[in-house]
């Protein structure tokens, strides 16, 4: 009887000792982000460095696409003035403006998305 009360007690313990391990394991301690004052400052610097090379960026692009815009509304008024052009240049302007405009196309889906990302991330930090 003793024998059986001795392996049931070890038996016991065992079973304590690896439950209270596995919770062990399961529960890790949890660290505390702690942010200075000077990484908050680096951080909306980089921020402010980040906005002004969009804006200079986006100014270009701007610049570029007013450019040929001005470029197809000229060639639109000189075909209203009469002015014709040769089958083989209109195949490749054809050519052109039809990768021309899917680019254009691809840009504003790409500069919207950004727009919608920087939107909601924005309102993610008012929350």
């Amino acid at each position: 009887m003793k024998i059986i009360y001795g392996v049931l007690c070890v038996l016991v313990m065992g079973v304590l000792c690896y439950s209270s391990q596995q919770e062990f394991i399961k529960k890790p301690k949890e660290k505390k982000e702690q942010v200075s004052e000077q990484q908050c400052l680096e951080v909306q610097a980089d921020i402010i460095m980040a906005i002004n090379k969009l804006a200079s960026e986006s100014a270009s692009l701007v610049q570029e696409v007013l450019a040929i815009q001005e470029s197809k509304i000229n060639n639109m008024n000189d075909y209203c003035d009469g002015q014709r052009t040769a089958k083989e240049q209109r195949v490749v302007d054809y050519k052109q403006d039809t990768k021309l405009k899917q680019t254009l196309e691809k840009a504003s889906d790409c500069v919207h998305a950004a727009r919608e990302e920087i939107k909601s991330t924005k309102s993610e930090d008012k929350k």
